[in-house]
This record gives C-alpha cells, structure tokens and sequence, in this order.
C-alpha cells in the first residue's frame, strides 16, 4: 500500500485485518488537512475535520439539561438513559462534540447514576456542543422535546460557554407507602433512625457488591444527613461525596421496608449541584 508522500509501503497482517479493512500502524497515520488520504480510517478523519473545520480550532459549548424520569422509564438503566438522550440529541439535529479514535460518540454526561426503578424530578445532562447561537435555545428546545418518550420531561435548558460540569453533593429522597403497612411500626424505626442521625452514632449496613464476594459491613452515617416522618411519605437527605453514598435498598433496610411495602417508586425530588467551570474553549 502506497501512502500520500509515496514514501512508505504497509502490508497488513491475517490478524491485523478488520471488517472495516486494515489500520495502518500510528507512525503512518497524519491529521486530515483536506487532502485526499487513507479512506479506511473513516472515524479519525471524520473527526478531525470536525476539530479543525476551515483552519480554525473549535470552540466548545456546554448544553446543560434538566429533565424529569417518572412512569415506565424509571426501569431505565444508567447506560439505557444515556442512550436515550443520545438519540433524542441527534434527531433534533443539535451539533454534538464528538469523541476521537476509531468508534466516536457524542460527549456527554449524566453526573449523578440514577437506580433502576427509581422516579427523579431534578435530573442533569451535559452535552458538549459546538456552533449554538444564543437565541437558539428556544427553537431548540420545543424540538428536543418533540423527541422525547412519555416520562421523560425537560424542564430547562442552557447553552454554557466552554467545558462545565457538575458534581452532586445532596439529594433529597421521598418514600410513599402503601395503606396496608402498619404506620406506627414505621414511624417508630423512622424516630429510631432519626435519633442514630442526631447523635451522630454509627449506622451500620450489609452492602454486597456483584463480583466481589461476601457482603460487607459498611458504616453510612456520614452520609445520612435527615430522617423526617411526613403524613404521607418519608422524606429523607443524603450527602453525596467522593466516598460514596447511601443506597435506596440499604435506607429500606434501615426503616423495616420492603419495595413491596411502597405505593410507588422512590423519587429523588431534588439534587444540590456544584458547578465547575473549566477554562478553556479548546475540546
């Protein structure tokens, strides 16, 4: 195989060849500068082009949503939600920044996972863009929404200036249950977890992870930050760190429930975010 300067000849090998043809090795590899090269490394001059459009470097915008996950869509994954959004983005033509390498995909984020079969009003996408104006966030918007399923609502939108992302420190939880499960039994384990909170007294949970053996001890009271009976829901606030956090069935645990004992699901009613700004425009 002759490359562009003439000057080097590649043969690949039985394992080296893909459905995709061969890939040259990186050393013979050059940026797309507009002139015909190698047509079988579609992705990296695809995406080069996209970096480099006219000479000039690209400049990177944030698009920041918050949507609302209830009815069928809270059996969602994390990863099937992130699907979701991806298509929702592309068939409403919004220009979405995408990864570099053989296989890119669109840049973007959900900073906090969401459980399977739990209900959200305060979630967060970011997606990296490029090219939005500023008065096109409206327009833009009631066509997102157009593409949306049932049980998923956008509930606000911006378009940031360069790299911005978010990091959640607090969430706020809320547990109906249903008439049938003895009240003044789970108002007593409420009180109960509530004084353990108060006192700052150890709060001990089996948290088994898949893969990794045994279920462990594990002690979540720095995350605990309120317990409080409501007349018609428990409404409960876990920190978020680094560390980690509380889990839906381990609170369940702690207050005597089963998910068979609520009404519906479990919804995180809001979420307390910082926001990071990243200097710099360059992708």
């Amino acid at each position: 195989m002759t490359w562009r300067d003439g000057s080097r000849r590649w043969r690949p090998s039985a394992r080296s060849r893909t459905s995709c043809g061969p890939r040259p090795p990186r050393s013979c590899r050059r940026p797309f500068d507009g002139a015909a090269g190698p047509t079988h490394d579609r992705a990296y001059t695809v995406v080069t082009d996209r970096r480099r459009r006219g000479g000039r470097p690209m400049v990177t915008q944030t698009l920041v949503l918050r949507f609302r996950i209830e009815g069928r869509l809270v059996w969602l994954s994390h990863r099937e939600t992130t699907a979701l959004w991806q298509r929702a983005l592309v068939r409403a033509g919004v220009p979405l920044v995408y990864s570099e390498g053989f296989s890119p995909h669109p840049r973007l984020s959900l900073p906090l996972p969401r459980s399977v079969g739990l209900a959200a009003a305060d979630e967060l996408l970011c997606a990296r863009v490029e090219g939005l104006e500023s008065g096109a966030s409206e327009p833009l918007r009631k066509t997102l929404e157009r593409e949306l399923p049932e049980g998923c609502t956008l509930t606000g939108m911006e378009v940031a200036a360069g790299r911005v992302a978010f990091e959640a420190v607090a969430a706020d939880y809320a547990i109906s249950l249903r008439p049938a499960v003895p009240r003044e039994r789970t108002r007593q384990a409420v009180e109960r977890l509530r004084e353990h909170v108060a006192r700052s007294e150890p709060i001990p949970v089996l948290r088994s992870t898949p893969g990794k053996g045994r279920p462990r001890e594990r002690d979540v009271s720095p995350f605990m930050a309120s317990v409080a009976w409501a007349p018609d829901h428990i409404e409960i606030t876990c920190r978020i760190s680094p560390q980690g956090t509380v889990r839906l069935d381990e609170i369940l645990d702690l207050l005597e429930l089963t998910p068979a004992d609520l009404s519906g699901p479990a919804v995180r009613t809001r979420v307390q975010w910082i926001r990071k700004d990243k200097s710099g425009n360059n992708g």
